[in-house]
């Protein structure tokens, strides 16, 4: 039977790789998806199988001018969902991954360090500071939600990260998230409405709305918080930014 994670992140990820498709040659993509494919297949653990990954796309003749762009694809579609949804994870360390999944779309925008993963991974070494804080702010946010409620609102953490990343690494722009955007996370958009209409579906057996004042307290945490990110992000990167409404155009263009 599909876990609850699995439920949750697997569409997720089908729609960005959907996204990564749309944006790339079709020469480009099928490359990706073999190589994604095939990789998946092996049985290496999980260091060894990222320093495959990363090792193999770099001696690609066409990543050479897309360096970046493929080392969060590649990230993407082989890594994380091998991460994800292993069952011979622990829960604590699966929340790891995940949390160093988001680190690397969102700031490591340099070479790949291995070292530095796998010392995450054996957690041979104390985190750095910005992820000390993620995890500290995942722990404190976990004291308010049930597990299934902890990982909606990590989905919409990651969804909206990982859109802002990968629109970086295309267009090389920079977003800024708002309560009134368009693009805001659907299901926390739809929480902080009074009237949500589509509220039975995003929490399933929580329709009467008893997270309701749980979430009106952490949305504006939450924007404090990838806001954050990003401003700091922001200054680290070259583009102008764009509204989402141009993001929601170029998408369905």
């Amino acid at each position: 039977m599909e876990s609850f994670v699995q439920s949750s992140f697997l569409p997720l990820l089908k729609e960005l790789f959907c996204r990564v498709k749309r944006t790339c040659s079709p020469q480009t993509y099928e490359a990706v998806l073999h190589e994604r494919d095939g990789l998946l297949t092996r049985d290496d653990d999980c260091v060894s199988f990222e320093s495959t990954v990363r090792q193999h796309f770099y001696e690609q003749p066409w990543i050479n001018q897309r360096r970046k762009r493929f080392e969060a694809i590649v990230f993407f579609s082989c890594a994380a969902p091998r991460m994800w949804f292993s069952p011979r994870l622990p829960r604590d360390l699966e929340i790891m991954y995940t949390i160093y999944f988001i680190y690397t779309f969102l700031v490591d925008d340099e070479e790949p360090q291995v070292s530095d993963y796998t010392s995450l991974v054996t957690m041979e070494t104390a985190p750095s500071s910005f992820m000390a804080s993620f995890r500290s702010h995942l722990d404190k946010m976990k004291k308010h939600f049930s597990d299934e409620e902890y990982w909606y609102f990590l989905k919409g953490l990651i969804d909206f990260i990982l859109m802002t990343r990968i629109e970086h690494l295309l267009h090389g722009r920079v977003h800024i998230l708002s309560k009134s955007s368009v693009h805001f996370p659907w299901y926390w958009k739809q929480l902080a409405t009074s009237a949500a209409p589509h509220t039975a579906m995003v929490l399933r057996d929580h329709s009467d709305l008893v997270l309701k004042k749980q979430v009106d307290c952490e949305l504006e945490r939450y924007m404090s918080f990838v806001n954050d990110l990003c401003s700091w992000y922001k200054d680290r990167v070259v583009g102008d930014e764009v509204t989402y409404e141009e993001i929601n155009s170029h998408i369905r263009s």
